[in-house]
């Protein structure tokens, strides 16, 4: 079940960081697991990115060749 589809008993900062992997995987699936492009293609600078995986549990070597 997407995390999105229990919103009901989420609260806002749950919400939001569900909406934030989401738009994170989606960027790193379409770059094939580039951290550089996934990050410029959504406008972060590449440590903030790094930061923002780190925070949600995302592993980019994970999205590589998929």
């Amino acid at each position: 079940m997407d995390e999105l589809d229990s919103i009901g008993t989420a609260t806002l900062n749950e919400r939001l960081d569900a909406y934030e992997r989401r738009l994170i995987v989606e960027a790193l699936m379409q770059t094939e697991g580039e951290v550089t492009r996934a990050a410029e293609d959504l406008g972060l600078p590449r440590k903030t990115f790094y930061n923002r995986l780190a925070r949600l549990g995302i592993d980019p070597r994970a999205l590589r060749e998929r």
